[in-house]
């Protein structure tokens, strides 16, 4: 029982300390992509990566492989209008939750 409790501290430490790197990291490529880094929307899915994601282990994950992946996925947004105009859509509705979430 002991050294589960010690392995939980620790993962609960890497968690925080990984929780500590990303808050309020201004980075969002794919909203800023489509936005612009300083609409609205693109905070929404900032702060609901900050508030909500980044306090679950598997958040922090997601996160963590979004970074990987986003910016390849940005490139392709500015060069693909239909994949373009899918995202819009699609981002769009999730912000709009997200804020309304938020209140």
């Amino acid at each position: 029982m002991r050294d589960g409790t010690e392995v939980h501290a620790e993962l609960h430490r890497e968690a925080l300390s990984q929780l500590a790197a990303h808050a309020g990291d201004r980075r969002c490529f794919v909203a800023s992509a489509l936005w612009g880094s300083a609409d609205p929307r693109t905070d929404a899915l900032r702060a609901w990566r900050d508030r909500w994601l980044l306090k679950r282990r598997w958040g922090v994950a997601a996160v963590g492989l979004y970074y990987r992946l986003s910016p390849s996925l940005a490139v392709m947004v500015a060069r693909a209008p239909r994949l373009r105009a899918v995202l819009d859509i699609v981002l769009s509705a999730v912000a709009r939750q997200l804020a309304l979430w938020r209140e």
